[in-house]
């Protein structure tokens, strides 16, 4: 901070106004010693060693430094500034870097400049005005205030999705970007075939030196050659009837389940969804004002469609909004696939409701047993009650971004309108790599290899399981393996299945031994309920064997 100015004379009786005064010699030798004392190597030398670069940071130096002692009242309004050479000798930089500072502080409005006079400090509003106070840091709090967010905004800001609210709920990588032992829904991101997609990427590069164009505004759906190569995709290894006009690009599922939130739901319209079940496509619709109504899922066959019958009903003679979320493929978080009895069924009742059925096949590719099983969109007929949601952020990386929805016709233009408004396009370079990768092959032989992988580091995590008090749920695809607590370690334990669960207090035990265990009872509509099941999500396909054994070594401990 620069030192105190001395106090003002008194203005002498015969003139009628206070002449503005300069910056006393010792204020300004001491806002250079200062500046020194900050810049070791001094300003001059910095100056040109670095030449524009150094030039750049000085200045901004400078110019902080005056806009601190004005908002401090160091400066007080009215004062005059030493001419720039001046202030330039003094501080021993270029007066260009003084002239850029005070250009800066001038236009915006901290100097004014007065024709013939000089260069002044402008006179601030006193709210403006620190008074030579420290300016305190924001206050912390842990949430807003009721006030400050609207009724959407509030209920998003609760939702038990969130690591920070909710540790045990799973998947947030540490401050490094380095996904917790056990984290599920992760992939194997150290065999990502990073050396072929800067390749492909350096190409695209040069291809928009070639027509600039490419990399401007490009269409809200997505590039046509990477929905082409998805449709593609889609029919030959999911069984989806699709054509590249039905697909929309997303940055992920999740911003998928936010547009089908916002196109089919109205506030009051209810949203049916698994219990267990998936908590971002439930805060999706909680936050669109929808009424979450939860289907048991249990048995072999995942969603119990008896009990969705009752609680959807028919349509009637008007056309009901709604939808009814599903992972028929891999049942999030248990693990089961739905048969194809079950299918059909689903679809008959979704006609007879007038319900969309929202399809999140998130990461059926990865099966263990076989082919992966066909998607269910594929059995619909009608072509118009299924939206099936995709994504490349457990196939290849989620940093990619990349999703997207095949939508039945008659909603695609609503989609592609909604999806300018929310995000006007995805991103252009990552969309075409992605799309020569899967053209060029390298997209099927990828899942070749990582299904030898995941396969084998399944196997290891089973085997570990198998010296715990946990009951791994039988599932032979995706990313993770669900494993219930044993009824015996409960009991040893003091605690009953009816009790409150004792999976969330592990859950916390185990993020403090560097573990990210989601525990199972927090995907239940009421996790505090009795009957369902208590266990966690184990994560296998992120971590070699190595890091799986001191992860179980650390699990132990957790138990005892």
């Amino acid at each position: 901070m620069i030192a105190s100015m001395p106090r003002r004379s008194k203005t002498p009786a015969v003139r009628k106004a206070k002449a503005p005064e300069i910056i006393p010699e010792d204020a300004l030798a001491e806002f250079a010693a200062r500046m020194r004392a900050d810049l070791p190597e001094g300003p001059a030398k910095a100056d040109r060693r670095a030449g524009a670069a150094a030039e750049v940071r000085l200045y901004r130096r400078i110019y902080a430094w005056f806009r601190g002692a004005i908002l401090d009242s160091v400066l007080p309004g009215g004062s005059r500034l030493p001419p720039g050479r001046t202030l330039a000798l003094q501080l021993g930089v270029s007066r260009n870097t003084v002239t850029n500072a005070f250009e800066q502080l001038m236009a915006e409005g901290f100097l004014e400049g007065r024709p013939g006079s000089g260069t002044f400090v402008a006179e601030l509003p006193a709210s403006a005005i620190r008074g030579g106070e420290r300016p305190r840091k924001p206050e912390t709090r842990k949430g807003a205030s009721a006030g400050e967010l609207s009724k959407r905004g509030a209920t998003l800001a609760n939702l038990r999705v969130t690591r920070s609210r909710n540790p045990g709920v799973g998947g947030v990588p540490d401050a490094q970007g380095v996904a917790p032992t056990f984290a599920p829904g992760v992939p194997g991101l150290d065999r990502f075939p990073c050396e072929e997609f800067a390749r492909l990427s350096a190409k695209v590069y040069r291809d928009v030196q070639v027509a600039p164009e490419s990399f401007g505004y490009t269409a809200p759906a997505g590039l046509r050659t990477l929905r082409e190569t998805i449709a593609a995709h889609l029919s030959i290894d999911r069984g989806v009837r699709c054509e590249a006009d039905q697909i929309v690009i997303v940055n992920g599922s999740q911003q998928g389940l936010d547009l089908c939130a916002r196109l089919l739901l109205d506030p009051g319209d209810q949203a049916f969804v698994e219990d267990p079940g998936y908590l971002g496509a439930r805060g999706a619709f909680a936050a669109a004002g929808a009424k979450i109504v939860g289907v048991p899922v249990h048995g072999k066959d995942g969603l119990d469609i008896r009990a969705l019958s009752k609680v959807a009903g028919s349509r009637g003679k008007t056309k009901r909004r709604g939808l009814i979320y599903v992972t028929p493929s891999h049942q999030f978080p248990l693990g089961m696939t739905m048969s194809l009895t079950r299918r059909l069924e689903l679809l008959e009742v979704a006609r007879e409701s007038g319900l969309t059925i929202i399809e999140d096949d998130y990461d059926s590719e990865y099966r263990y047993d076989g082919r992966p099983i066909s998607a269910m969109q594929g059995l619909d007929e009608s072509g118009r009650s299924v939206v099936y949601l995709g994504t490349f952020s457990k196939v290849l990386a989620p940093g990619l971004r990349l999703g997207y929805l095949v939508l039945p016709p008659q909603l695609v233009d609503a989609f592609v309108s909604a999806r300018a408004l929310v995000d006007r396009q995805p991103p252009v370079v990552a969309q075409e790599t992605v799309a020569r990768y899967m053209a060029g092959g390298g997209f099927h032989r990828h899942l070749r290899r990582m299904r030898e992988l995941y396969r084998e580091r399944r196997a290891n995590l089973l085997l570990g399981l198998s010296d715990l008090p946990l009951v791994p749920f039988a599932s032979d695809t995706g990313l993770h393996v669900t494993a219930a607590i044993t009824d015996e370690y409960l009991k040893s334990r003091g605690r009953r299945r009816k009790a409150a669960p004792l999976d969330r207090e592990l859950a916390l035990r185990a993020a403090q031994a560097g573990l990210d265990l989601p525990a199972l009872s927090n995907y239940y509509l009421n996790p505090d309920g009795a009957n369902q099941l208590q266990g966690f999500l184990f994560g296998f396909a992120a971590f070699p064997l190595a890091v799986m054994r001191t992860g179980f070594r650390r699990l132990q401990s957790v138990f005892e």
